[in-house]
């Protein structure tokens, strides 16, 4: 009995010292947070916009998207209670000044990839800018596996990517003018444009003869992209939260309207 005493007395010694380093490890982690979390709060990131969105031809509206970003980053800073403060840099310097830590963090059309995701965080996107699916004005179909066939610009890289019927057959145009042409005049079934471009054209010329029938079908867009350090990990962490919160509370869609930009996700719905 005696010996049976000393174990249970020796395990309820190791007991209670796991549980004690539990606790300081805790209260440790407690600290170390709240003075990360204070470091943050205190913190002013830079984030920096090329205010001609090269490679994007956002077809004149670069005033209009660059008043839209500084009043989402501005609503995004507030919601998460940290400084964000936006600088315009010459596209040529963009990533440059970024890998040498002028600023956490820029606006860019750059996409991830499996090389650079090794060196950059990149956000949910702020704004898509992805293909979309243009038809005639009447046509019924929806889809690209509907179509007979469905012109692309020469050199698409998604074509990989976009799912099509077998027996759709992909035509290549090195001039989209030609294939908005072709499509307006019923040569081709369909053709696939980034949604800037689409939205340029149908709301243009081609307002009477052609329409966008599906939302961006990859996820290119306009993205916060930071370096993959503390302060990057941090400023993307706090970024896409409060992009999420944005969205849910309606903020987002208000200032896409305030700033007449088309909501590439939505806009290809009929109204209610």
């Amino acid at each position: 009995m005696n010996k049976i005493k000393r174990l249970l007395l020796v395990k309820s010694k190791y007991l209670a010292i796991g549980f004690g380093l539990l606790v300081l490890i805790l209260i440790l982690w407690f600290f170390v947070y709240k003075e990360k979390e204070e470091t943050i709060k205190g913190y002013q990131f830079l984030i920096a916009i090329d205010k001609s969105w090269a490679p994007l031809d956002l077809h004149g509206q670069e005033q209009y998207m660059q008043g839209f970003i500084s009043e989402l980053i501005a609503k995004i800073a507030k919601e998460e209670e940290i400084k964000i403060q936006l600088v315009t840099v010459p596209s040529s310097q963009l990533f440059d000044n970024l890998e040498k830590g002028f600023y956490e963090g820029v606006i860019s059309p750059l996409s991830p990839n499996v090389i650079n995701e090794k060196k950059y965080i990149f956000s949910e996107p702020v704004y898509f800018v992805g293909p979309v699916l243009i038809v005639p004005l009447h046509s019924k179909a929806t889809k690209i596996s509907e179509l007979h066939n469905v012109g692309v610009k020469t050199g698409f890289s998604g074509i990989f990517t976009i799912s099509g019927s077998p027996m759709t057959q992909i035509l290549t145009y090195n001039d989209m003018n030609m294939a908005l042409n072709d499509l307006a005049r019923g040569k081709i079934d369909g053709l696939i444009m980034g949604s800037v471009d689409a939205y340029a054209n149908i709301q243009g010329y081609y307002r009477d003869k052609l329409k966008v029938v599906t939302s961006p079908l990859t996820n290119e867009g306009l993205r916060l992209v930071t370096l993959n350090n503390f302060f990057g990990q941090e400023l993307e962490k706090h970024f896409d939260k409060g992009l999420l919160q944005t969205k849910k509370e309606g903020y987002y869609q208000n200032l896409l309207k305030k700033w007449e930009l088309v909501d590439p996700e939505k806009a290809y719905l009929p109204p209610m």
